[in-house]
């Protein structure tokens, strides 16, 4: 790590970096742990100061790869563009990041520091990649999640960059537009910001690309490395087991059965169980941490039994 290889960039770049980031903050929300943060801490220092050295002159960061394996679109690849939005993101993701953690461990020189660099990448981002509207200008689903995951649009702009992102999956009829870096942000975003229905479609969409065609059609039992797997079924080019994907799964937790950890509240002592309610499911239960959540549609009620 960070890129064993293959060079930093390409293997590396600021999205592949968040997983130095990301991880250990996640480790900390869901068990309270936060020796793994602790430890990790200097390196994301180091990561921070290393992405503002690489800097070009409008400042977006000089090397990246975009969504990475995302579907073709007609005339291109979305996945060999837009690189340099998507490592002038993460270079605003993994620095908020780093400050939270800054300020939970009492690092209030670092975390001032990493405000002043995450507050100067957000207004290098607008400047290049949003429009006079203030929402960003390549219409893929996932630079409109990151942009609302990352803070990187105006207040104002939110709720008209989460209509534009639920906009660009229904004119698709709800398949996915977008590859590894997008299946982690784009279902959650969708249901962050009220859209409910459109992530449950994509979620449950049965054409490609799509989830339900790797698994009803392909009778795949876990998450390939690609949407079109079927079309390179040689194994030495592509895994049919990869994690990256494993975020539509969380999403069912998250979502749709309501577990909610919380990063100001970390560990397995505080669950919130808030559960989003698709207009198109009546029916669903799951169980985490010991406790059971089930709910169905009782005419215009739902009914949520909690055990």
């Amino acid at each position: 790590a960070p890129c064993s290889g293959w060079g930093y960039n390409w293997g590396g770049c600021p999205p592949w970096d968040s997983a130095l980031f990301f991880i250990p903050e996640s480790v900390l929300a869901f068990t309270g742990d936060d020796s793994v943060a602790r430890r990790l801490y200097p390196k994301m220092l180091r990561n921070v100061d290393y992405v503002e050295s690489i800097l070009d002159a409008s400042g977006v960061p000089t090397v990246g790869i975009g969504d990475w394996l995302a579907p073709v679109a007609p005339g291109k690849e979305l996945y060999q563009w837009p690189w340099r939005e998507m490592s002038a993101a993460f270079r605003v993701g993994n620095v908020m990041c780093a400050e939270r953690l800054a300020r939970r461990f009492g690092f209030a020189d670092d975390a001032l520091r990493f405000e002043r660099v995450r507050r100067r990448a957000v207004m290098d981002f607008q400047r290049n990649f949003c429009d006079a509207a203030g929402l960003p200008v390549f219409e893929t689903s996932t630079l409109h999640a990151l942009a609302l995951a990352f803070d990187l649009v105006r207040p104002e702009c939110r709720s008209a960059c989460a209509g534009k992102m639920s906009e660009l999956l229904r004119v698709r009829n709800h398949r996915v537009d977008f590859g590894i870096i997008g299946v982690g942000f784009v279902i959650r975003m969708l249901f962050e910001n009220g859209y409910v229905d459109d992530a449950y479609r994509v979620m449950t969409q049965p054409e490609k690309p799509g989830f339900v065609y790797l698994s009803d059609t392909l009778n795949l039992t876990a998450m390939p490395e690609r949407w079109d797997i079927d079309e390179r079924p040689d194994c030495h080019e592509s895994s049919f087991n990869h994690a990256y994907m494993a975020e539509y799964l969380a999403c069912i937790y998250r979502y749709l059965a309501g577990f909610r950890h919380d990063r100001e509240r970390p560990g397995v002592n505080y669950l919130e169980i808030r559960p989003s309610i698709p207009k198109e499911l009546d029916w669903f239960k799951a169980k985490y941490l010991g406790f059971c959540v089930e709910w169905a549609r009782d005419g215009e009620d739902v009914r949520m039994t909690v055990t």
